[in-house]
């Protein structure tokens, strides 16, 4: 008998964390959670700006392979999360223009907040660990 694979609340998401503990944490919870049934892990801007551009300019990529949830840690020391959220600003897919994006980070000032208020609306902020409480809550 074929084993059925759990129904998930979204198909793939992408952590974009500079921290690989956290990394390894956040993904297992996701995965665990049944979240997403794919989580795309990047450790800075440069890569994950690298590897959206790749998924944009292909051919054959299907519109579902793309991130439906971005979980960005603004507090990056190398090339940070505010960079890659201006990218999501200028970019003109539409299907990543529609992404879910959540800041992650361990604290969050108001300057954080002000920050990121007039380059993208709708943004989450949620404190690390990620938990499945917080998931559900998305």
């Amino acid at each position: 008998m074929k084993r059925k694979e759990p129904k998930c609340k979204y198909k793939n998401v992408m952590l974009l964390e500079e921290n690989q503990l956290d990394n390894f944490i956040n993904a297992k919870i996701i995965e665990s959670t049944n979240f997403s049934s794919h989580v795309y892990v990047c450790t800075n801007s440069e890569t994950a700006i690298e590897f959206l551009d790749g998924l944009s300019n292909s051919k054959n990529i299907s519109s579902e392979t793309f991130p439906e949830v971005l979980f960005i840690d603004l507090q990056m020391v190398l090339k940070g999360g505010l960079r890659f959220i201006n990218y999501i600003k200028q970019i003109s897919n539409s299907k990543l223009r529609r992404a879910k994006i959540v800041i992650s980070g361990s604290s969050f000032e108001l300057q954080d907040k002000h920050k990121t208020e007039g380059i993208l609306n709708d943004l989450v902020f949620l404190h690390k660990p990620i938990t499945a409480k917080m998931l559900a809550l998305l």
